[in-house]
């Protein structure tokens, strides 16, 4: 017992273990909120969660029949929103066009299509109606104006007849909207976007179709039905014993028994995002290797185990602590993160009565447990806990054999990567028992207890529930025993300082060689800079050699070939040269719109038309993206220092258009910086050798000066290898030609404004510019990651910490989340936004991040040596 006190304690009084439990915590809930917030569409919106919450606290505590009515009350209600909507519309129509025909004029406008009211009321002079029209602009049209054509402002019959329609139409909305307020009073008053009013009709027809039709008692007669169909079919039901009629019988027996539960709908989103998380499970598996890191590879790589093992209780009772050490901190971690996501989730969806049925959540409508919500969540949380103590054993296996921590965390990457894999096998498959069989699976039990499914064994159908425990407990005891195993009969239990071991190869040690040399060689072999740069390498030359030409549209082959034309400065010659162009385009679309108001009168027939068009058709076609060459032409025309140039490339390259302006290669020279120089100091600390350098006259200074100066060499070849993938995209598909031309030459860079103090800047200038300004970013997210490994000192947390400030941000964005854009290095690393588009918050990021990385060099320098 005490040495699992002692196992524990250990635990508990890491800090990293602290930190890193209470930022999952915190990326938990945040990776909630972005996955699970309210959808929105062009065309709907989803409501917001609170308000859908709201609904149902309300229903819930209402009878059957209250329930019915309120829904009823509030569609009627979101009906009289809508007329009332129509009836002012309608009624500004119809004054707008009285107006127009009355007054001499007047100056009113009738509405196109349809639209929000600026304006309305009957008798007033002049109606200010503003309408969108479909091309999303906004569409006004004098009242005294005639669309027809085959009527004046005076009136006629046509004009008659229009109103007299309008003026009834009035009148029966007008009897509406007053029913309407009679029934509603104030509540008619508020305004809500038509998006909201539609939203909530489908929430609440949603639920009165829920509470009038029995969809579970609909989903068990569609079963049965199947199952009658298919054993009637010679296919499925021809044989008896066969495992498909033997299949179907049992799954319609199953959910016979099913038959007389009680549904009692309810919100139910709550209960989704708290059962399936994915979030939630990269968050604990973190934290599993975390916990790992601290009970095995800590002390192998102190040596500890060498000393542990010659004590009496130093074998099975040490792994047995460790065990159960693991066991406890994987229950309290779980647990801890379940809670977590239940809050938010109650908080922000709501769970609901967790006393009805399972089956009353729509998603689960295939478990066959005679349960409860409350008793299913229990039945999940059990489950899922004993399954992450199962895979944190089976975390503890390979950190035993794992003779480097980056190792471990690697290992453990691809074995997740693999079991994630094999839960996607299809179950057509002749494999699916692997979609269920794997460690994956075992830590998402939602899918084996909420949904039905049998395996085919020996020619008998068996559920899979009772497998995937027996197999749960089975690879426990299998790790278990493993994890005992290994510890009891593995003789060098303790971690090499270096990465890979190549014993050929290995460099051989010179005499009489200056520290120089030394450190060179530990960081480029001991931690194996040079091999993680040479993978690196490969993988840059694989990207490029496997690029492919952007497709850009129909009209850019035309922009290229006439910007490549026109390159260089504005002279007379392309000045009268694209103002012919311009009228001639002018002149064919003018030609055009002549033959067809011809057609229209009827003074030609449609194929008279066509024949007389097609050659200015022809025209146009040919000069098919003209207009953008013209916008450019007035560009050129209005800016200082502009010329033409053929500008995609640089366009993209700069982030302005169609690339991601260096993010994707900055997110790998960070990945590679992190793995190159996370061992830079914890090597001197985990042997012991800044005992011995603080006392050699080269010991403290100046190899702090070495290490700084060969990181940062490191950092520049990384640096280089990452951003050739963009260099070469640019010049292999769009070149640099015009490079020498002034950067205002290129429209895009104008928004900032910043071409009014560097618009004469040559763009190969800026080019160079832009990329030294990076390197000088990233060489202060070298000293943040040599700071961290000095502070840390030790290499698997240096990597883990690093990776959870400097990537982790980056890693949402790209998944489109943006709420940790104010604290990432983004910007930074990009670079173009800073310039393009300055701000003061971007100024107030670069200070700040300047101050850290001045502080960050400050404390290698005067920390280095101390403990």
């Amino acid at each position: 017992m005490r040495l699992f006190k002692y196992e524990l304690y250990k635990i508990i009084t890491k800090k990293l273990f602290w930190g890193m439990l209470v930022a999952a915590l915190a990326v938990n809930v945040l990776a909630l909120w972005f996955l699970n917030r309210p959808a929105h569409s062009d065309f709907q919106m989803e409501l917001p969660h609170a308000e859908v919450k709201e609904v149902f606290d309300i229903l819930r505590i209402l009878p059957l029949s209250q329930k019915l009515a309120w829904l009823q009350d509030e569609l009627d209600l979101m009906d009289a929103y809508q007329n009332k909507e129509w009836f002012y519309m309608y009624r500004s129509m119809l004054a707008a066009e009285t107006s127009g025909r009355s007054s001499s004029g007047g100056g009113g406008r009738v509405i196109r299509g349809g639209g929000r009211i600026i304006g309305s009321g009957v008798g007033v002079e002049t109606v200010e109606v503003v309408s969108l029209s479909l091309n999303g602009g906004y569409e006004e049209t004098p009242g005294d104006e005639d669309d027809s054509g085959d009527e004046d402002d005076s009136g006629g019959e046509g004009d008659d007849w229009h109103t007299n329609w309008l003026t009834d139409y009035v009148a029966e909305l007008q009897e509406q909207y007053d029913k309407d307020r009679e029934r509603f009073g104030d509540r008619l008053d508020e305004d809500f976007p038509w998006e909201i009013i539609n939203a909530r009709r489908t929430l609440y027809s949603s639920i009165v179709n829920d509470l009038t039709v029995n969809t579970y008692s609909a989903y068990l007669d569609r079963i049965d039905a199947e199952a009658g169909m298919l054993l009637g079919s010679a296919i499925f039901g021809g044989d008896p014993d066969s495992f498909s009629s033997r299949n179907i019988r049992v799954t319609q027996e199953d959910f016979a028994g099913m038959r007389g539960t009680e549904i009692r709908y309810d919100v139910h989103r709550g209960v989704r995002v708290l059962l399936d998380s994915p979030s939630a499970d990269i968050i604990i598996l973190l934290l599993l290797v975390v916990i790992c890191l601290i009970l095995i590879t800590d002390e192998k790589d102190k040596r500890l185990f060498l000393i542990v093992k010659s004590t009496p209780k130093g074998h099975i009772h040490t792994i047995l602590a460790k065990l159960g050490a693991l066991a406890v901190s994987v229950i309290f971690v779980s647990v801890l993160v379940f809670a977590t996501s239940a809050v938010f989730a109650e908080y922000t969806y709501g769970l609901g009565d967790i006393s009805r049925s399972v089956q009353s959540v729509p998603h689960f409508f295939g478990s066959t447990l005679s349960v409860s919500v409350a008793g299913f969540i229990a039945v999940y949380l059990a489950s899922k806990t004993i399954a992450l103590v199962c895979i944190g054993t089976a975390i503890m296996l390979i950190a035993i054999h794992a003779r480097h921590a980056v190792i471990l965390i690697g290992v453990t990457i691809l074995a997740a990567a693999a079991n994630i894999a094999l839960s996607a096998v299809p179950l057509i498959s002749s494999w699916n028992i692997l979609r269920f069989l794997n460690l994956y699976s075992l830590i998402r039990p939602q899918r084996i207890f909420g949904d039905y499914f049998n395996f085919n064994v020996f020619g008998n159908p068996v559920r899979v529930a009772p497998v995937f425990v027996v197999f749960g407990i089975v690879i426990f005891i299998v790790f278990a025993a493993a994890v005992c195993i290994s510890y009891l009969k593995k003789h060098a239990l303790e971690s090499n300082l270096e990465l890979f071991k190549f014993k050929k190869f290995k460099l051989p040690a010179k005499v009489h060689t200056g520290y120089k040399f030394y450190e060179f060689k530990k960081l480029a072999f001991n931690n194996k800079a040079l091999l993680v740069l040479i993978i690196f390498m490969i993988l840059q030359a694989y990207s490029i050699y496997n690029m492919r030409q952007p497709y850009l549209g129909w009209g850019h082959n035309y922009q290229r070939e006439y910007l490549l034309m026109l390159q260089g400065p504005l002279t007379q010659e392309k000045h009268d040269s694209l103002l012919e162009e311009k009228r001639k385009l002018d002149h064919a679309n003018d030609e055009i719109e002549q033959i067809n108001q011809m057609q229209m009168r009827g003074e030609i027939q449609w194929f008279e038309s066509w024949d007389l068009m097609r050659p200015h058709y022809d025209v146009i076609n040919s000069m098919w993206g003209f207009d953008e060459i013209f916008e450019r032409f007035i560009y050129v025309r209005e800016t200082r220092y502009a010329q033409f140039v053929y500008d995609t490339g640089y366009a993209r390259l700069f982030g302005m258009s169609g690339i991601d302006s260096g993010l994707v290669g900055g997110m790998w020279l960070i990945s590679i910086m992190i793995l190159c120089l996370c061992g830079v100091f914890p090597m001197e600390y985990k042997t012991g050798m800044y005992k011995i350098l603080n006392a050699s006259p080269h010991g403290h200074a100046d190899t702090v000066r070495l290490k700084l100066i060969l990181s940062a060499g490191v950092m520049v070849i990384a640096f280089i290898i990452a951003n050739l993938p963009d260099l070469i995209f640019t010049g292999r598909y769009f070149g640099f030609g015009g490079a020498g031309a002034p950067l205002a030459s290129i429209p895009d860079t104008f928004t900032g404004g910043f071409p009014a103090f560097v618009g004469g800047l040559p763009i190969a200038a800026y080019i160079v510019f832009m990329l030294l300004l990076r390197l000088f970013f990233f060489t202060g997210i070298m000293l943040m990651i040599l700071a961290l490994s000095l502070k840390i000192k030790n290499n698997a947390y240096t990597a883990l910490v690093s990776a959870l400030v400097l990537l982790f941000p980056l890693f949402m964005y790209r998944l489109g989340l943006n709420l940790f854009n104010p604290v990432s290095v983004l910007e930074l690393i990009t670079t173009n936004g800073l310039i393009i588009a300055p701000s003061a918050f971007k100024a107030v990021q670069v200070s700040v991040f300047l101050i850290i990385s001045a502080v960050s060099g400050w404390y290698v320098i005067k920390r280095f040596g101390k403990t």
